[in-house]
């Protein structure tokens, strides 16, 4: 997102105001929106909003022609809050570039207790974060030459790759799924044994990489992610579960394994007795028809 570039100080103020008030509403209670801040830029956007209203440069320092806007950097601390509240990851990005707006606005707004109430907020959950997730700092500096937005980068581009190949699974395109979701997964590998934060990314694009290669027959790499995600204690959704185990069954059948995919397929049954799933309920009749063979 650009800032609002206009000559009339108060009406760029008020659309900036506007567009702040409007990601809050938007992430407010809402994950799948805080988490889609990433690839919309919207962390992006706050900074440039913040450095604008303490009327810095890029290098941190005040500028001599320009004015402070305490309104609008009291909704830009608003609005960040809101999207690092539930979600460690934003909180983790803004704690590695917005520290240093938080110490200037106590210099420059010296007097804003409002404000200052939200950026002390801010910085205890930076801490908190921090210290929680030290061995992943710890990695990211490893893996990207102490820089930490090039980790943030490949998140970024690890969530877009993952929509790509989602989108490629709903309209048949099985080939090109399995490779955004390899390429999904490969962004993220070096980091997902430091950190608990990237869960529910693995465990989606194994989920749906492990459809995708079910589609293709490439059934040793449907079963490995189904049998990785089977054996975790995170997968605890009933109907993430539901699924695994049809194509964990299926593969398994298809694999020569007849007995443990029938095995599998009979666990669904069992935890979800209700199960209408005609494949299901057709692939055991074929198999009880040909033991009875």
């Amino acid at each position: 997102m650009a800032l609002v570039n206009q000559s009339d100080h108060d009406q760029a103020t008020l659309v900036q105001t506007s567009a702040l008030k409007a990601i809050k509403t938007c992430v407010l209670r809402n994950p799948a929106g805080r988490s889609r801040c990433r690839s919309a830029g919207v962390l992006t956007y706050i900074n440039a909003v913040l450095q604008q209203s303490l009327n810095l440069d890029d290098n941190g320092n005040t500028n001599a022609n320009g004015s402070t806007d305490v309104t609008l950097a009291e909704e830009a601390f608003t609005t960040l809050a809101a999207l690092s509240l539930g979600d460690d990851l934003n909180a983790l990005e803004a704690s590695t570039n917005v520290k240093r707006y938080i110490q200037s606005s106590k210099t420059v707004f010296a007097d804003a207790k409002s404000m200052h109430q939200k950026t002390l907020y801010l910085e205890t959950l930076f801490a908190a974060v921090e210290k929680e997730q030290e061995k992943l700092l710890k990695r990211i500096k490893v893996m990207s030459d102490a820089d930490e937005q090039s980790f943030f980068k490949a998140l970024v581009d690890c969530e877009t790759s993952i929509r790509k190949g989602f989108t490629h699974l709903q309209d048949e395109k099985y080939a090109l799924s399995f490779e955004h979701y390899n390429h999904a997964m490969k962004l993220i590998s070096p980091f997902v044994n430091d950190t608990d934060l990237l869960n529910g990314m693995v465990e989606e694009i194994r989920i749906k990489r492990a459809q995708a290669a079910l589609e293709l027959g490439k059934v040793k790499e449907c079963l490995e992610d189904t049998s990785i995600l089977l054996e975790s204690k995170d997968t605890a959704d009933k109907g993430s579960r539901a699924l695994l185990l049809k194509m964990h069954g299926k593969a398994l059948i298809l694999a020569g394994k007849v007995k443990e995919g029938k095995e599998t397929l009979a666990k669904l049954m069992i935890i979800c007795p209700q199960n209408d799933d005609a494949e299901v309920a057709k692939l055991l009749e074929n198999l009880k028809v040909d033991a009875d063979e």
